[in-house]
């Protein structure tokens, strides 16, 4: 169920895994990587799900102020909305993507450390298949 699309990203709805789906299609600048990733915490808080995915393939560089609002803005948020409960994010990674390779590793590192209660779990995966079976198995 296709919720906002533009020409930088499209942010849905998978049923087969229970999870907001954000798939990039090529590098956002700042202020849209930044836009897009607000239009997700909205419609993340629309829905009853603990599960979010992100097909960072085609991502690019992900600015130091894309990230950090990635980790200050929509973990907690996306957290609060759950009440407490543990939020599962997958990230498809392209292996030989080094940049968007580089942005995963930082956001899942830094987010994970900010979460004393341990109730942010991120994974990256090469392919699309392992990251959904891992997301479907949570």
């Amino acid at each position: 169920m296709n919720k906002f699309e533009n020409e930088f990203a499209e942010i849905s709805f998978d049923k087969d895994i229970d999870a907001i789906a954000l798939h990039f299609k090529k590098q956002a600048p700042p202020n849209d990587f930044i836009g897009i990733n607000q239009k997700v915490l909205e419609i993340f808080k629309t829905l009853n799900t603990n599960k979010f995915y992100v097909d960072t393939r085609k991502i690019g560089v992900v600015s130091i102020e894309g990230q950090k609002w990635v980790i200050e803005n929509l973990f907690p948020g996306m957290i609060a909305h759950i009440k407490g409960k543990k939020l599962f994010h997958v990230q498809v990674v392209n292996p030989a993507e080094i940049f968007g390779k580089v942005a995963a590793s930082n956001i899942k590192s830094k987010a994970v450390t900010q979460q004393p209660d341990k109730n942010l779990v991120i994974e990256s995966f090469n392919t699309e298949q392992e990251a959904k079976d891992w997301l479907k198995a949570q």
